[in-house]
């Protein structure tokens, strides 16, 4: 998602948790504002917040396939992504087929058994 994208959350099971209204049901916001709350809701000090997604911690990360380790900052982003909801279509598919496929179990289950006596 780009950072100036508008969303719409449903915030009742949410709002408490995020510090927001409870008396709102539906908050408009921008991507960025949304992963601004995120991470100040993050239960760290402030300077860890600071240090963490801002100056970075100093680190060695050795990289798959490397002779040597290399030294640097690693730093936290907020990444938020958008997944949208499949198809009315396609869910309408996967669920004949599941059902079919219920079906077709049930009736090898109970197959007749022939009893030659």
């Amino acid at each position: 998602m780009e950072n100036l994208e508008v969303i719409e959350l449903l915030l009742r099971p949410i709002a408490a948790e995020l510090g927001l209204s409870s008396y709102f049901q539906i908050l408009i916001l921008q991507v960025t504002q949304f992963a601004a709350i995120i991470q100040h809701n993050l239960r760290v000090s402030d300077e860890i917040k600071e240090q963490v997604f801002e100056e970075g911690v100093d680190c060695q990360i050795l990289i798959y396939g490397a002779k040597e380790w290399h030294s640097g900052k690693i730093k936290v982003k907020v990444t938020v992504e958008f997944c949208p909801d499949p198809p009315e279509e396609d869910t309408e598919k996967t669920q004949s087929s599941q059902s079919e496929n219920e079906t077709e179990i049930s009736n090898k289950n109970h197959s007749p058994v022939i009893n030659f006596l």
